[in-house]
């Protein structure tokens, strides 16, 4: 068909730390696994930063054609990624098994730091995610102007903020509520008073 869509992309970040040869075979390390696990063709391209943006921003681009790829040519498309039955799934694997591989890389090389693919939410990390402007955008940025793509990112982070700061709000009356509607234990009475003992009464000293 005219509209199909004959191959996907994956992009992966690249540690910085690491050598250009380094980064080059990780992310050979991954496009192998990827041949293997899905039966595709894939290309990898390993792009360097550019030399007016992030100079940490090593990434490489892997594309991944959509259909296996056997002796006689292309067969079956790779429709486990795409299912939704599996492809969340699929991605999520991915995603766990390029952090291993990454941290096998570091580990390998000597260095300490180590990445993490989970959300920040799920490393118990509080803080806003960053969004990825694009090359676009982030030309815009250079030029000393403000991107749309900046612009609605700040507006959606405002929105997310207002929404925490009311449910944390909303959550405190409730307490509050809850703990004004309570049953109150009935007040404790005092302890009566001891009766004081007749003269003469036991424990009382006899006179001889």
């Amino acid at each position: 068909r005219k509209n199909s869509t004959v191959a996907r992309e994956v992009e992966v970040a690249l540690p910085e730390v690491l050598t250009t040869a380094q980064r080059q075979e990780l992310a050979h390390a991954l496009a192998v696994e990827l041949v293997k696990h899905h039966g595709c063709a894939v290309d990898v391209a390993v792009h360097q930063p550019g030399k007016d943006g992030d100079t940490r921003n090593h990434h490489a681009h892997i594309l991944c054609t959509t259909r296996r790829l056997g002796p006689s040519g292309f067969g079956d498309k790779t429709r486990e990624l795409d299912d939704r039955a599996t492809g969340a799934a699929e991605v999520a694997r991915w995603r766990e098994r390029w952090a291993e591989l990454a941290n096998a890389a570091l580990a390998k090389a000597g260095h300490e730091a180590r990445i993490d693919h989970r959300t920040l939410k799920a490393q118990g990390i509080d803080r806003e995610p960053t969004e990825h402007l694009g090359p676009s955008a982030t030309a815009i940025e250079r030029r000393g102007q403000t991107s749309q793509k900046t612009l609605n990112q700040a507006e959606r982070l405002a929105e997310r903020r207002a929404k925490a700061k009311a449910k944390r709000l909303a959550e405190a009356q409730a307490e509050r509520l809850s703990a004004a509607a309570a049953p109150r234990p009935p007040p404790v009475p005092p302890p009566p008073n001891p009766t004081p003992q007749a003269a003469g009464g036991p424990g009382s000293p006899q006179k001889q």
